[in-house]
């Protein structure tokens, strides 16, 4: 009998160590999984200034969201486009075939984005862009996306702020890329419409330094403005001939402007006006993000930094919300992605089209006495 008491009893103590042992390992938080996403940045070269900004506003995204995200681990698999289409298709392949990313932020201009594009949607991975604003882009895909506006916002705004402003006869010298081709061609429909002139319409590759042939050219059509939209290196060449070469002609650029190297050229860039998308910066949310940025980077976003980084961030954020939901699963990022609508990010009210595209506010600033300010004429 007092066998069978022990038998009882040694039966009933291993049940319970089953049931704590259970309740332990149930109570025990699980292991996240870790899910992949790439960033492919110009971290070197001549984009580099803005490439920094679209890695920083993600990271920064991604150490907020840490503490947010309750089912997934996200590791962060950083490549360098450094600025080059070939560069930038070798990084998606990489982080495709060998990584196994499913979302990749690609923070290089729109031929860069466009090279790498086809890659992306072949293999259903999210792309998405907070920088590259070129046209084609909206014909890319079903898994591309961007929280950019597109270029033709731009052009078009310009058009019509260049007619207000009283100029009738306009001459166009723009970068052949894809965000320079979509600037120009906007520019010069909306403004032909509104019975503006085209004197004539020239064209150079990025990297051209002497524009003096081209700027002649313009003088002798008789335009009394200039539309440039392109890379700041080249606008800042371009104002800068003109200066040298004594032409009185009015200067309209695009947001690349918005940097400290075209602010080096003085006297020249007196008076440039430009289009920007609009950032409230009194608004809660972007006040906190700047107090963030500067913490963690020493200081805050300027210039295209300022673009690129709040564009990150929201792009990120948005992201790790469809991650949430869909874990690794594309098309499940992808639809709710679709879904996204009157997102208050950072750098804008977010609600993508049925191409995946974005529409912001536009707004026109100039250069007065050596600094960047809205313009309140």
């Amino acid at each position: 009998m007092k066998r069978l008491n022990k038998i009882k009893n040694f039966v009933s103590i291993a049940i319970l160590m089953i049931v704590i042992i259970g309740v332990v390992l149930i109570l025990q938080p699980k292991e996240k999984q870790t899910i992949k996403i790439g960033v492919i940045s110009p971290l070197t070269g001549g984009n580099a200034y803005f490439g920094m900004g679209v890695l920083n506003g993600a990271s920064l995204a991604l150490e907020e969201a840490d503490y947010q995200i309750s089912n997934f681990k996200v590791d962060l698999i950083v490549e360098d486009s450094a600025g080059d289409s070939k560069t930038a298709v070798t990084a998606a392949q990489k982080l495709i075939n060998v990584n196994n990313v499913k979302v990749i932020i690609f923070g290089d201009g729109s031929s860069q984005f466009l090279a790498v594009a086809p890659i992306a949607e072949e293999n259903k991975v999210i792309l998405f862009s907070p920088i590259a604003s070129a046209e084609k882009i909206s014909e890319a895909g079903d898994y591309i996306f961007r929280n950019r506006e597109k270029a033709n916002l731009h052009g078009a705004a310009m058009a019509e702020f260049v007619i207000k402003q009283g100029f009738k006869h306009v001459s166009t010298l723009y970068v052949n890329a894809e965000n320079g081709i979509t600037y120009e061609n906007y520019f010069v429909e909306r403004f032909e419409e509104l019975g503006g002139v085209i004197k004539s319409r020239q064209s150079y590759e990025k990297g051209t330094a002497d524009f003096r042939t081209r700027l002649l050219k313009v003088k002798e059509e008789g335009a009394d403005a200039l539309y440039m939209p392109g890379y700041v290196q080249e606008m800042a060449m371009i104002a800068k001939q003109i200066k040298e070469l004594n032409i009185n002609i009015t200067l309209f650029g695009s947001t690349g402007i918005e940097d400290k190297l075209y602010l080096d050229i003085g006297d020249a860039a007196e008076g440039t006006f430009y289009t920007m998308p609009e950032i409230d910066t009194q608004k809660e949310n972007v006040a906190l993000f700047f107090e963030n940025y500067e913490k963690k980077y020493g200081n805050p976003p300027e210039y295209l930094e300022l673009i690129a980084s709040t564009n990150a961030y929201d792009a990120m954020k948005i992201i790790l919300i469809t991650i949430e939901k869909c874990g690794e699963d594309a098309d499940c990022i992808r639809d709710n992605l679709y879904e996204t609508k009157d997102y208050d990010g950072v750098g804008g009210l977010i609600s993508f089209n049925d191409v995946g595209d974005v529409i912001k506010p536009i707004i026109v600033k100039t250069i007065k006495n050596g600094q960047f300010v809205l313009y309140e004429g």
